[in-house]
């Protein structure tokens, strides 16, 4: 059996670490910049004197964007060199950060969030390098850690969003992250070695032209359907071009010989059972996060389910989630190394399923929520850590970028659509102001059967695959 050793550059400990660090430090600020603007909403709409709608589009543009990016990078990371690749989309962080910090007006500030979002090919592109440069037996950990910095930096997003304007100032929401990715981009330039890369192919841009179309007909759709009206034409509109337009991206992928990810990867035993479950998990996961807030910052009284909360007190409740998230999901690379990535995923959905199967006779007291969120926790933090483990036992070192980019694109997806689904049940049951109960068992319901559906799609994920393979390092 042919031995595929570490760089030289991370043989030592040390160097190990900071490639580790380096690498976890912009994951954390980018999924910051995830979470940070919807506690931020209202204070942009008054900074920028924005209609509600148009100010929308700094979450919406965010999204868009980097639901396409992470596939697309993955593939041109493969092209042109992974290191070289996250350089260029950090760089746009940079640049993008910079624009929003300074920004006299929304339309400078959605191209700054814009630039934001096609950083998101950091995604694919640090489990590759993490894959290429580390001993086969420090990936999964690693790629553990990794994923513990994004729950960590989404759940910073949230939780100090309102303090750092407060005290510090709404420029420093962007001055902060701006910080972290220059400092983890001096890292990378100084003392991280660009793998041989040997270009296989060429960039497929109508593949690339025709993801970005889909995905952002169904984002749009889904973003927007609630100001504009699910019934309205242009509502319409963008549902009804999305399937056609998947439809032929499909077909392009199939047939062209450089596809922006393989059609043979999307088909093979696994990786469409792992695809299926991301799209539940992200409903799942993207609606906790706006299902809970809500409800316990709903005030109590006869009629309706909530604990009156103040955003401070409800974020405090919340905690044991980001907490377990951070924990589980750095501890998960043991577990994955001792059995394998299918079954932490199967158990981490079934936490899902028992956190809103607590919820529904417990849900008067703090520690009701408390207890869920500790559940909801360590169910996100091992389905994310195992899944991408898993992606990677499927695929080869070649094509990691774009079936991990793939299936961070399709949990998107899924998680846009979660949220607005979870939105919608929870304004259904509002009237004037006032959220009764059956909105809260709307919600419920529907958050229970996207948990339910990520435990019954995870129950076929294939059996083989402890660990990944590591990358070629030609």
């Amino acid at each position: 059996m042919t031995t595929v050793e570490a760089s030289p550059w991370a043989r030592t400990r040390r160097r190990s670490l900071a490639l580790q660090a380096s690498l976890a430090v912009p994951g954390f600020a980018f999924a910051c910049l995830q979470s940070v603007m919807p506690p931020l909403l209202l204070v942009t709409e008054q900074r920028f004197d924005s209609s509600p709608h148009a100010t929308a589009w700094v979450l919406t543009s965010f999204l868009v964007v980097s639901a396409a990016a992470t596939p697309i990078g993955g593939r041109l990371g493969s092209l042109r060199g992974n290191r070289r690749v996250l350089l260029w989309g950090l760089s746009l962080m940079v640049v993008g950060l910079s624009l929003s910090a300074a920004a006299p007006n929304l339309t400078v500030m959605v191209v700054g969030r814009c630039l934001q979002g096609a950083s998101a090919v950091l995604f694919p592109l640090v489990v590759v390098l993490l894959r290429e440069h580390l001993p086969p037996a420090s990936v999964v950990p690693a790629v553990g850690f990794f994923t513990a910095s994004i729950t960590g930096g989404s759940s910073a997003g949230l939780v100090f969003a309102g303090p750092v304007v407060e005290y510090l100032g709404y420029a420093w929401v962007f001055l902060i992250p701006l910080v972290l990715t220059l400092v983890s981009m001096t890292v990378l330039v100084l003392v991280v070695p660009e793998t041989a890369t040997v270009p296989a192919g060429r960039m497929e841009y109508r593949g690339a032209l025709l993801l970005v179309a889909w995905i952002t007909a169904i984002l749009v759709a889904a973003t927007e359907g609630g100001r504009w009206g699910w019934t309205s034409p242009a509502t319409l509109a963008c549902g009804a071009a999305a399937l056609p337009l998947l439809w032929v991206w499909l077909r392009s992928e199939r047939t062209s010989p450089n596809p922006v990810i393989s059609w043979t990867v999307l088909r093979r035993e696994g990786v469409w059972q792992a695809n299926l479950t991301s799209l539940f998990f992200g409903a799942t996961l993207f609606g906790v996060f706006a299902f809970v807030p809500v409800v316990l910052q709903t005030p109590a009284g006869p009629g309706t389910v909530g604990l009156g909360a103040s955003v401070a007190g409800s974020g405090l409740l919340t905690l044991p989630m980001p907490v377990c998230m951070f924990l589980f999901g750095a501890c998960a690379g043991a577990i994955i190394d001792r059995l394998g990535p299918r079954l932490p995923v199967i158990v981490g959905a079934a936490c899902l399923v028992l956190g809103f199967a607590l919820l529904a006779p417990l849900h008067s007291e703090p520690w009701h929520f408390a207890a869920a969120c500790t559940a909801f926790g360590i169910g996100f933090g091992l389905v994310q850590s195992a899944m991408i483990a898993l992606v990677m036992s499927l695929v080869s070192g070649h094509d990691t970028g774009a079936a991990v980019g793939m299936n961070t694109n399709i949990r998107i997806v899924g998680g846009t659509l979660g949220v607005q689904a979870t939105l919608v049940a929870l304004n259904a049951g509002t009237l004037a102001g006032h959220r009764s109960a059956s909105a809260f068992w709307a919600a419920l319901a529907l958050l229970l059967g996207t948990a339910a559906l990520t435990l019954l799609t995870s129950l076929l994920l294939p059996r083989r695959g402890r660990a990944p393979a590591p990358a070629p390092t030609s």
